[in-house]
């Protein structure tokens, strides 16, 4: 006689992988309209949202050729940012004050400060050097100090004429829109010179 009893391949079925696959792939589709269409985007609406051009220059010895100086990534996410004064200020992550990395070799001569903050204040450019991690000051700029004894100094240059640029306040400067800023480090400095 033959026992009626169940074998082991006769057990209730057990859903297969597919069906797993299936319900994760739909627990990722949710999550992800929940992220997309349910989630506060970013904060978009700033006080202030300008750029400022800085442009840092470093003379060599004899005067005959100008390199620059290229800030990198700053105050922006997973980039340099050094000081966390005013974080709280800051749009989509970043700093109130914030310089892309460059993302090509060809630079045009000077970085942009984005200024886009979500309170009204005259930031300054010690605040952006601040977040950078460096000194900002006559007698010593990006760790590079003024030599007297060998007439190497840096100048500061502010004004929205080339031609008509008057000496800065290094960094209690007030950063302005229509106001780009020359450092340079040399001994011609970036004034104008005058006739004759």
């Amino acid at each position: 006689m033959v026992a009626l009893g169940r074998s082991r391949n006769d057990s209730p079925r057990k859903p297969g992988r597919i069906v797993i696959y299936i319900g994760i792939a739909l627990l990722i589709a949710a999550a992800g309209v929940y992220v997309v269409y349910l989630t506060p985007g970013c904060q978009t609406n700033a006080a202030l949202d300008f750029g400022v051009q800085i442009s840092i220059q470093i003379e060599n010895t004899n005067n005959t050729k100008v390199s620059f100086f290229v800030p990198p990534g700053i105050g922006n996410p997973g980039n340099t940012w050094a000081n966390h004064t005013f974080d709280g200020f800051g749009v989509c992550g970043h700093y109130p004050l914030y310089v892309d990395a460059p993302t090509s070799t060809q630079y045009p001569g000077y970085s942009v400060i984005h200024v886009k903050s979500t309170v009204s204040y005259n930031y300054v450019l010690g605040d952006f050097f601040a977040v950078w991690g460096y000194p900002i000051g006559q007698n010593k700029t990006l760790n590079l100090p003024s030599q007297p004894a060998k007439g190497v100094f840096w100048f500061m240059c502010v004004g929205p004429d080339p031609n008509n640029l008057h000496q800065g306040s290094w960094g209690q400067e007030v950063l302005k829109g229509d106001s780009p800023i020359i450092l340079k480090y040399g001994n011609s400095g970036c004034l104008p010179r005058g006739p004759g």
